[in-house]
């Protein structure tokens, strides 16, 4: 199934564990559950903002509530509007 994101919305593909440092960001949870999921960006809109921002399979960081789920047999996939995108995981330079 091909989806194309419209709006300023982003399609993003769940990706399960991330370390607590990635690159020169770390990430603390403080409660037991985490507030926040990663995934990378598999389609973007065609918003000119949505495609400054991002490119094609950036890793981020999201709020884990929101969005639309549209999970395939074989991934979980969310539609995400641009607001509840809390972060670029940017690769180490090192």
């Amino acid at each position: 199934m091909k989806i194309k994101p419209l709006g300023k919305r982003v399609l993003i593909k769940i990706i399960e564990d991330l370390p607590e440092k990635h690159g020169k960001i770390l990430l603390f949870d403080s409660n037991k559950e985490k507030k926040y999921q990663v995934g990378e960006i598999i389609a973007l809109s065609e918003d000119e903002k949505i495609k400054a921002l991002f490119n094609l399979f950036d890793k981020v960081v999201f709020k884990k509530e929101k969005g639309v789920e549209v999970s395939t047999s074989y991934e979980e996939r969310f539609i995400l509007e641009l607001d509840d995108v809390l972060g670029i995981i940017e690769k180490d330079d090192v």
